[in-house]
């Protein structure tokens, strides 16, 4: 399913997740790729990918390399 078709609300999702990345200072790198997001599923991975980063960076500081 694409991100064209809102019939399920994936626009609303997509905006929503571009919304929160910003809001917790996700980085321009991670804004770009959901803003080329196609899908839901694709966008659920670069959220739920970067949160795991971040966990491990905070869990292991400087010696965590992403």
């Amino acid at each position: 399913m694409s991100i064209e078709n809102d019939y399920f609300g994936e626009k609303t999702y997509k905006s929503s997740a571009i919304r929160a990345a910003k809001e917790l200072g996700y980085g321009d790198d991670i804004i770009k790729r959901l803003k080329a997001a196609k899908s839901s599923s694709e966008i659920e991975c670069i959220m739920v990918g970067n949160r795991l980063r971040l966990s491990l960076k905070e869990a292991m500081g400087d010696e965590y390399v992403p």
